[in-house]
């Protein structure tokens, strides 16, 4: 079993959350079990919905939580190659997460 599918399962979400996450199809998410390996972009996405963070979730480092008060695993704004596309609902989507992880930033403050 690869270390990435081990780190995934932990987190304790189906596959087809986890791509919806990452805005990716759950298709992707195989691929990356099977590879043992995944995008960046999809990792920070996945680390800013589950508070996790992003050396864990890549490199099996650290621990598997983002540390309280650190701005690890927020998400940074998507660029415009990123969105286009991106139907009306992945783009709803990609707004809601934004919001979510701007609401944990403020709230830490």
């Amino acid at each position: 079993m690869s270390t990435l599918r081990k780190r995934l399962d932990a987190i304790n979400v189906s596959y087809a959350e986890l791509a919806d996450t990452a805005g990716v199809t759950p298709q992707a998410v195989t691929n990356w079990v099977k590879r043992d390996t995944m995008g960046r972009t999809s990792a920070e996405r996945i680390c800013s919905r589950y508070g996790l963070s992003m050396d864990w979730l890549l490199r099996d480092k650290g621990p598997m939580r983002a540390r309280v008060g650190s701005d690890e695993g927020a998400a940074r704004p998507a660029t415009a190659d990123e969105l286009a596309g991106r139907t009306p609902l992945e783009l709803v989507k990609a707004i809601q997460s934004a919001a979510e992880a701007l609401a944990r930033v403020l709230a830490k403050r």
